[in-house]
Parts: structure tokens; C-alpha cells; sequence
């Protein structure tokens, strides 16, 4: 039991060099604009915060605001209710491309029980936003057929409400945050692009990040255990 006190704690060691620095905002500018912002606080070049698509409704309780990344633990937030929905219009799946060629992987998001499951979507039928004619540049929404599930990273997330702009640090007076989407199976696959959309498309949520590896981490991991098993041999 000694030697495996001593193993744990090399491993809270090792990892606890290696903890998240804070959340970074990775939101891109989605590209979609009306002219001079469509009436809603202008154009915000470079942030999706106080804009939905054009010819949409312009209110906070539609908008997409930004994609969080604090190490490999991705977060959404806006004013739109992701658990509950909007007039009818619920969240759609989050979605992952990390080369030149689609969508590559997918979290589906289950709110009756707050879990979700990701899923290798590069093969699967994808389901196009409601207003699919007046809105493309919103698709996809969802997956259906053919996706591969990864079973090793299904896990569990945490719904917000209520948020102050002092919270968030977005504007519009009420917001809503999903967050503790792990994306380790994203490690190793260089820079990635993420995005989100609601069942009609009146908001496009687009961010780029990238989750590195982290091999100083391993390393000591590994260089401590092999320290550990000479320690014993020495001591018996």
C-alpha cells in the first residue's frame, strides 16, 4: 500500500504540472453579415457576440456568442436557452473538421440526462437547418445515418442560465453556457474548426483551436514510475 500511495501521488504530480491556464475564446468571425450589421449593433468584425445571420431575427435570445477552449474542455455560450430551445428551434450537434474534406467528428448532446457521445461523422447523412434554402452557410444541424460512435470519450456536461454580461463577458443582459465537452480525441490532429448551429439557422457559431498533446506530462509520468521501481529494488 506504501509503494501505491507513492505511484498515486507521482500521478497528481505529473498531470498538476500540466493543468489548463485558463479558458481562451477560439470564436472566428463567421462571415455572414447584413449590410452594416442588418440593424442589430452594427457589424462586429471578428466576434459573433450581438449578430445572427442575415434576413433573421436580431434578438439575444438567438445568439450564438462564442466557443471557449480551456485545454482540451470546450464550452458554448449565448443567449440562445441550448437545453430548452427558442420558439420551437432546438440545438443542434457540435460539429469538427480537422482537414480540407468535412466534417470529420461530431458531439451529440442529450439533455433528458445532460450526456453526450461523440461520433466519427465522416461517412454519415447530414441533416440540413429547417430554412436549409434561406440559410446554407448555417449547415449542418445534425447527423443521422453512418455515424461510427467513439465510444471511449462519451461523457457528461453542465447547463448554465442566467449569466450576467459581468459573468460571460459578452453582451445582452441573459446567457447560457454548455461546457465540460472533452475533446481529447481531437489530440495530435493539429488545428481544428468547430461549429454549432440551432434547428432553423438564425445563428452560425464557428471557432478554430487546436489540442496539442502533451508529452512533458507523459514523460515525467513515465521518468517517475521507472524512479518509483528502482526505489523499490533498492530498498528491498
Amino acid at each position: 500500500m506504501k509503494y501505491l500511495g507513492i505511484v498515486f501521488c507521482a500521478i497528481v504530480l505529473a498531470f498538476g504540472l500540466a493543468g489548463p491556464a485558463g479558458a481562451v475564446n477560439i470564436t472566428i468571425d463567421d462571415g455572414d453579415f447584413g449590410p452594416g450589421g442588418d440593424g442589430w449593433y452594427g457589424q462586429r468584425i471578428g466576434t459573433d457576440d450581438q449578430e445572427t445571420e442575415p434576413g433573421t431575427v436580431h434578438t439575444q435570445v438567438w445568439d450564438l456568442e462564442a466557443f471557449l477552449l480551456d485545454d482540451t474542455l470546450l464550452s458554448l455560450v449565448g443567449g440562445f436557452n441550448f437545453k430548452d430551445g427558442t420558439q420551437g428551434n432546438y440545438s443542434g450537434d457540435i460539429f469538427f473538421d480537422v482537414g480540407d474534406d468535412g466534417w470529420d467528428y461530431a458531439i451529440r448532446l442529450n439533455f433528458s440526462d445532460m450526456t453526450y457521445e461523440v461520433f466519427d461523422v465522416t461517412e454519415a447523412y447530414l441533416i440540413p437547418v429547417t430554412e436549409s434554402i434561406n440559410r446554407p452557410q448555417s449547415n449542418p444541424y445534425k447527423f443521422g445515418s453512418n455515424a461510427v460512435e467513439l465510444p471511449d470519450w462519451a461523457g457528461s456536461f453542465s447547463f448554465s442560465s442566467g449569466l450576467s454580461d459581468a459573468e460571460t463577458g459578452f453582451l445582452g443582459d441573459n446567457h447560457y453556457m454548455i461546457s465540460g465537452f472533452d475533446l481529447g480525441f481531437l489530440a495530435g490532429q493539429g488545428e481544428f474548426l468547430v461549429k454549432f448551429t440551432m434547428s432553423c439557422g438564425n445563428d452560425n457559431l464557428k471557432g478554430v483551436g487546436e489540442v496539442v498533446p502533451l508529452p512533458g506530462a507523459i514523460w515525467l509520468l513515465g521518468s517517475g514510475l521507472i524512479g518509483l521501481v528502482g526505489l523499490r529494488r533498492k530498498i528491498s
